[in-house]
């Protein structure tokens, strides 16, 4: 971990919470991403201090647009 990740400044329930909190609204939105070993990994790493919020907003948008990508090149094989 490293100790000079500003994430390391909240405690670790305060990051537990906003999880809990963001949890809650994404599924009443019917956005649940609680199955999903990548947002559980993301999710874990930044409680844990190991990622900031910002770092982990990266990771999650460069994930979506890899699938994004390749569901396209998906979508063109098939067409």
């Amino acid at each position: 971990m490293n100790k000079n990740n500003p994430a390391n400044s909240f405690p670790i329930e305060a990051r537990k919470e906003a999880f809990r909190r963001a949890e809650a609204s994404l599924f009443l939105s019917s956005k649940d991403p609680k199955g999903s070993s990548f947002f559980n990994e993301i999710k874990n790493k930044v409680i844990n201090g190991e990622l900031t919020y910002e770092e982990a907003k990266r990771e999650v948008l460069n994930y979506h647009i890899e699938q994004s990508k390749n569901q396209n090149k998906k979508r063109l094989t098939f067409s």
